[in-house]
């Protein structure tokens, strides 16, 4: 995850890394980082191996909480950066 912060970093106003959300009885998940510029929010999702199925249906359950404007996939084995098409799934 830090080195998907370090390509990232120049992009955004600031970044949010292992965002927790939660509720008053139970938490509803977590980004791995979440990312601001100009007020619109990224968020990336970062995997062992590249799954991008199970990461549209937890950026799916993200995004009933946040407003996101794109979501991308990162692989940490390959170093592979792929943006996800959340609304379509």
């Amino acid at each position: 995850m830090l080195e998907l912060c370090e390509k990232i970093r120049d992009k955004y106003d600031f970044l949010i890394k292992n965002y927790c959300l939660r509720g008053k009885k139970r938490s509803y998940g977590e980004v791995d980082v979440y990312a601001v510029r100009n007020g619109e929010a990224d968020v990336y999702e970062v995997k062992c191996s590249f799954r991008p199925v199970k990461a549209k249906k937890q950026i799916k359950k993200l995004n009933k909480f946040l407003e996101i404007k794109n979501a991308y996939l990162y692989c940490g084995s390959s170093g592979q950066l792929q943006e996800i098409d959340f609304k379509k799934f």
